[in-house]
């Protein structure tokens, strides 16, 4: 017989998101020295107010940030501590810097285009009860892209999960699964008219997809849901012909209509707040892909998962094993996408298949 668990850690109405069961995390949480972390901090963008406090200016009016010019804000953030740490050029892809500019503002500088970030986090923020930073401008300057938002006060679960309880961490998995039903509920005319990728204000004018669940580098743009089935089935031939030999996974899964994703749903994206709440950063995956792309990028790339995260990331965003597996194997094709193409149904090495499905020599 299963243990029962008791229902007063998941009995979250879908309508109005308690969070009053978050106060366990203040008066439970233990004590932390984040000097103690074994997390480099390249890995912890927003880390911690507690780490830079003593540097930082004084929390700015909204009237403030806004009165700034670009220049202005470009030259404040030479002078502030980036939250991100010093660049890892071993990182891949590499952490942009987080400039925490005053005691309530960070800004996020990156060579990619952060508007559809910045709308995928306006979104949130309106369309559901999910704690996401405020975003206060988005603008390009001299071929640099700058995102100024709230700064959240608080602690990376990259860096403190492994110091929570299984309680804790248990429990934070059924809040992250009830934000993930906020996700799949928000419906604009993308997600109506089923286009993937970033969102935009424009379904008839979609972005290229940059997404983990699509590799580490930009893609095409895709028309519908259809186009994307079918890109990514073409992908799949790839891995088969670049491995030389016929893989088991079953196509592409496209049972389900595409959904709000945030494509990127790990413990280094998610601040455990001064206020006890679990927080979402970092939207720069974010966007309208099938729901299975949260399963694929709440793994984390090829790292080995943090304690109870797999069983947490599985309670969170549901079990995809299948469709994990298929998009795993896709991966191959993605690292030589710009130099091979869909071989098509036919194989020109089906004759010489062997009964396991691999090519004779």
């Amino acid at each position: 017989m299963r243990p029962m668990i008791p229902i007063a850690i998941w009995r979250t109405s879908d309508a109005q998101p308690r969070h009053n069961h978050l106060e366990y995390f203040k008066s439970n949480m233990p004590p932390f020295s984040l000097s103690t972390t074994t997390e480099t901090p390249q890995a912890q963008p927003y880390l911690s107010s507690f780490r830079t406090s003593t540097n930082l200016r004084p929390a700015m009016a909204k009237a403030e940030i806004m009165s700034l010019t670009d220049e202005e804000i470009v030259d404040l953030c030479d002078s502030s501590p980036n939250l991100a740490g010093t660049p890892n050029a071993s990182e891949s892809p590499p952490v942009p810097p987080v400039y925490a500019l005053a005691s309530n503002v960070v800004v996020k500088v990156c060579i990619d285009n952060m508007q559809a970030e910045a709308r995928a986090m306006t979104l949130v923020r309106a369309r559901t009860t999910i704690p996401v930073p405020k975003v206060y401008r988005v603008f390009e300057h001299r071929g640099e892209h700058f995102l100024v938002l709230e700064y959240i006060h608080g602690y990376s679960l990259g860096a403190c999960w492994d110091r929570l309880s299984p309680w804790q961490k248990l429990r934070i998995a059924f809040i992250l699964r009830n934000y993930i039903k906020q996700f799949r509920r928000i419906r604009t005319p993308q997600i109506e008219q089923q286009v993937p990728g970033p969102i935009t204000n424009d379904p008839s004018q979609p972005l290229r997809c940059y997404t983990p669940s699509l590799g580490e580098y930009p893609v095409r743009a895709f028309t519908s849901r259809d186009d994307l089935r079918d890109w990514m089935n073409g992908q799949y031939r790839v891995a088969e012909y670049v491995l030389r030999r016929r893989m088991p996974q079953e196509p592409f899964d496209d049972s389900e209509p595409l959904v709000f994703v945030h494509g990127d749903l790990c413990l280094r994206n998610l601040i455990l707040g001064a206020d006890g709440r679990p927080w979402l950063i970092d939207f720069g995956f974010a966007g309208v892909y099938p729901r299975w792309f949260e399963a694929y990028g709440s793994r984390d790339g090829d790292k080995a998962p943090a304690r109870l995260w797999t069983t947490a990331r599985k309670i969170a965003v549901g079990e995809y094993p299948r469709q994990e597996a298929f998009t795993q194997t896709c991966q191959v094709a993605f690292l030589c996408a710009s130099c091979m193409e869909d071989p098509g149904e036919h194989w020109p090495w089906d004759e010489n298949m062997d009964g396991d499905g691999h090519v004779e020599n």
